[in-house]
């Protein structure tokens, strides 16, 4: 199964503890951009978790693989090969598939890296042929298990945006915070003020640090 969302917002309701969680809330609007933002940075650590589909994703043609950019891939619909004057269409060909015949073939032999294979007929391994961006993928990516510390850090992100945007204020907040960013203050140790505007705080990178994905390449 994969996913359409990290958390649904009656979920994200419950985390914050809002009476009826289940009912729509004033907040809704607000809450919808927190958890659009948070899912953004969610997978820029983990990779992508809610399906998504990439088209016309380029690749240069050479050697007998190709990596590609979005991860992890749930599968992989359509691979042209071009020729220069013409685009060859690859049939999907999984290496332990029988018969496997087809001269133009591909494998997606690990999703989770996305490792793309160029095959020929009884699977044997061919090159790429030799070009510059002559390779078009169009791929599904996301994920079929959704991992609990995604989950957590998802929820602990949207609630700490909501509260210091939205329920703190500078008397709750006691001495030292300032609600909003002044020009040219210094927000340092030495003033011992602290701003408003936190972004990804450590905790929750933390928490997203055993499933983080490997860098892009290419």
């Amino acid at each position: 199964m994969a996913f359409t969302e990290i958390a649904s917002l009656t979920q994200v309701r419950q985390y914050l503890r809002m009476p009826n969680p289940a009912n729509p809330s004033a907040d809704d609007a607000t809450l919808q951009m927190f958890t659009a933002a948070a899912q953004k940075v969610v997978e820029r650590e983990l990779g992508h978790i809610v399906k998504k589909t990439i088209r016309g994703e380029r690749h240069h043609g050479h050697g007998h693989e190709l990596w590609l950019r979005e991860l992890p891939v749930l599968f992989v619909q359509n691979v042209e090969e071009g020729w220069g004057y013409f685009d060859q269409e690859l049939d999907d060909q999984q290496v332990n598939s029988i018969p496997a015949l087809s001269i133009w073939a591909y494998s997606l032999d690990n999703a989770k890296e996305g490792q793309v294979t160029r095959r020929g007929p009884g699977n044997v391994l061919v090159p790429w042929v030799r070009g510059h961006n002559n390779i078009r993928v169009d791929y599904v990516v996301g994920r079929t298990e959704m991992p609990d510390n995604a989950v957590l850090a998802f929820c602990e992100l949207v609630a700490h945006w909501y509260r210091t945007t939205q329920l703190r204020t500078a008397n709750e907040a006691g001495v030292g915070f300032q609600p909003n960013a002044v020009v040219n203050n210094d927000f340092t140790r030495s003033t011992g003020i602290t701003s408003i505007n936190m972004g990804v705080p450590s905790a929750i990178l933390e928490l997203l640090k055993p499933d983080r994905r490997r860098p892009i390449i290419g």
